[in-house]
Order: C-alpha cells, then structure tokens, then sequence
C-alpha cells in the first residue's frame, strides 16, 4: 500500500505562493485544493494537490493566445 504524504497548511502556502488567507478563504467558499481536517488540523494530500493543479492548468499559445478556461467565449479578433 503506497503511503499518503499530507502537506501542512504552510507548506502548501510556500509551494503555492499563495498566502494563508487565501488559503482559508478558499476553505471557507468550499472552492480551491482538496484538503483534510483531521481533528483541528487542515492538511492537503499532496497528490490531490498535484492533481488539481495539472486539472486548472491553462495552456498557452503564443501566436493564438491562451487555449481552455481563459479563453472561452472570445471571438476571433478581440
């Protein structure tokens, strides 16, 4: 059975750039990276971590803009 690593909350801050604050903000709107309260604790399953960023990641392409989320809805030209 492969062993689940869990990041602290300060961790993920530091790996994401993000600051604690937004961290609890996207707790408290339910959106944001899949986490885990384990009593008190807030802890982020590192794979689930890695997963959901690979799911958000948008692609760019440099001579037609970016490509996915950023870009629906735009007409050609705009």
């Amino acid at each position: 059975m492969e062993r689940i690593r869990f990041l602290k909350e300060r961790e993920v801050a530091e790996l994401t750039g993000l600051s604690l604050g937004a961290l609890r903000n996207f707790r408290l709107k339910k959106t944001g990276f899949p986490y885990c309260k384990i009593g008190r604790s807030v802890r982020y399953p590192l794979q689930d971590l890695i997963s959901y960023c690979e799911r958000n990641k948008v692609q760019l392409d440099l001579l037609h803009g970016a490509k996915g989320k950023a870009n629906r809805g735009k007409r050609h030209g705009d």
